[in-house]
C-alpha cells in the first residue's frame, strides 16, 4: 500500500511538496481553498514531469494518485506525512493546526513549511505538540531533495526520526546523477535533511518564505 500525504494549501511551496511527494510514488491529498488550485497544481506538475527524470539514473517509480478534497478533514484523515504551507500568519497556522489535529493520526508527522515561526510557536496550546515541527525546503521543493528538519524541544524524538528516515528512504531509492547540485554550495548533496534546532535554525523568525 502506497504511503500517503496530505498538502495542506497548493501554493509555490505547497505544489512543489505536492510533486515531490507524487513523483516519488506517494498518494496525494490535497485540500486548498483556493479555486485556482487545481489548475496552479496542474502547472507545477506539468513542469516537475518534465524535470525530476532529468536528475536521476533510474526511472521514477509509479506517479501516485492525486486528490482534491474538500474539507481538511477528508485530507489528513490517513495521511502518514501532512505538510502545512499556508500564509505566513501564526493564527492562521494555529488555527489549522487545531483542525488538522482533530482529525489525523497521532503518528502522523506535521511540518509546516514557515520560514517564520519557530516550532516552538507553532506548538501553542496544540493538542500534540510532539507531532509538529518545521519542515523546511529548498526550491524548487520538487527538484532539491533537500529539507532542513527543525523541531522543539517537545516535538517526538520518535517523529523527528521518521521525518528524517522517509525523506532518506526517498532520496536514496534514486541516486542523483552526476551533476546533481546541492541548494546551498554548489556541491554534491551528501545527504537529504539538515536536522537544526530552534536557536541555529537558517529560519530565522521574521524571514519570509513564498507559499
Amino acid at each position: 500500500m502506497n504511503k500517503t500525504a496530505a498538502i495542506i494549501g497548493g501554493g509555490v511551496i505547497g505544489g512543489g511538496w505536492l510533486a515531490r511527494f507524487l513523483l516519488n510514488g506517494w498518494d496525494i491529498k490535497l485540500f486548498d481553498p483556493d479555486p485556482e488550485a487545481e489548475r496552479k497544481i496542474g502547472d507545477v506538475l506539468k513542469n516537475a514531469r518534465h524535470a525530476l527524470p532529468m536528475l536521476y539514473e533510474t526511472a521514477l517509480p509509479k506517479e501516485g494518485r492525486l486528490t482534491v478534497c474538500k474539507t481538511v478533514q477528508e485530507a489528513v484523515a490517513d495521511a502518514d506525512w501532512i505538510q502545512e504551507s499556508v500564509p505566513e500568519r501564526l493564527d492562521i497556522k494555529h488555527k489549522v493546526f487545531a483542525e488538522i489535529q482533530t482529525h489525523c493520526r497521532p503518528d502522523a508527522i506535521i511540518g509546516s513549511s514557515t520560514s517564520g515561526f519557530k516550532p516552538s510557536e507553532l506548538q501553542q496550546n496544540a493538542q500534540r505538540p510532539e507531532q509538529i515541527m518545521v519542515t523546511h525546503p529548498f526550491n524548487p521543493v520538487y527538484l532539491l531533495p533537500l529539507i532542513e528538519v527543525v523541531p522543539s524541544d517537545q516535538t517526538g524524538a520518535q517523529h523527528v526520526e521518521k521525518a528524517k528516515e522517509i525523506e532518506t528512504r526517498m532520496y536514496k531509492a534514486r541516486q542523483m546523477l552526476e551533476g546533481g547540485m546541492s541548494a546551498e554550495s554548489g556541491q554534491h548533496s551528501a545527504h537529504p535533511v539538515s536536522l537544526s534546532s530552534e536557536s541555529s535554525s537558517m529560519t530565522p523568525s521574521g524571514s519570509q518564505l513564498s507559499e
